[in-house]
């Protein structure tokens, strides 16, 4: 396949795109609206970087290439499950289990208790199936969590926005 310019959304859209997350689990692992997710597959459609199977030629006893497990504890896969599920509607603060107050060592702690389970270098060449996306997608919310709240300026805008002015 010729080199294909992409921007660094279409990269990592078509880096995760397994024809089993939806548009919105898709835009919240790539940080962009599901109206963009759409715009983006098609964009790498109409360049040849993702084709789509005929609907007539599939059907639901297809069986898949590999019966393979997912490789991760059984016990973590509802906590993926629940974290994932509740991740748009969910407060940095909830999310990283700190308080308003909080300072920025306690923010640093928190994430780093809660990070290296989501890291993705921690499940590097592990088969993860629909996992992938979801883990993907709450490290980075993590990231961002802290990324904000560690910082005075940034914490002030984020709670104003969010409309529960902290200070």
């Amino acid at each position: 396949m010729p080199d294909i310019p992409l921007t660094k959304t279409e990269q990592h859209l078509l880096s995760v795109l397994d024809g089993v997350l939806s548009d919105d689990e898709l835009a919240l692992v790539c940080g962009v609206t599901p109206a963009e997710v759409q715009d983006t597959i098609e964009r790498l459609a109409l360049l040849g970087a993702v084709t789509f199977a005929d609907a007539a030629a599939t059907t639901a006893s297809t069986v898949p290439e590999e019966d393979r497990t997912i490789e991760l504890p059984a016990d973590a896969l509802p906590l993926i499950d629940e974290l994932f599920a509740n991740l748009a509607g969910t407060d940095h603060y909830t999310l990283l289990g700190v308080s308003p107050d909080a300072d920025k060592n306690d923010v640093k702690r928190a994430y780093y208790r809660l990070a290296p389970a989501f890291h993705p270098d921690k499940h590097y060449r592990k088969y993860l199936g629909p996992y992938k996306a979801r883990i993907e997608a709450i490290f980075t919310q993590l990231t961002r969590a802290h990324d904000t709240l560690r910082y005075i300026q940034r914490r002030a805008i984020y709670d104003n926005e969010q409309g529960n002015d902290k200070r």
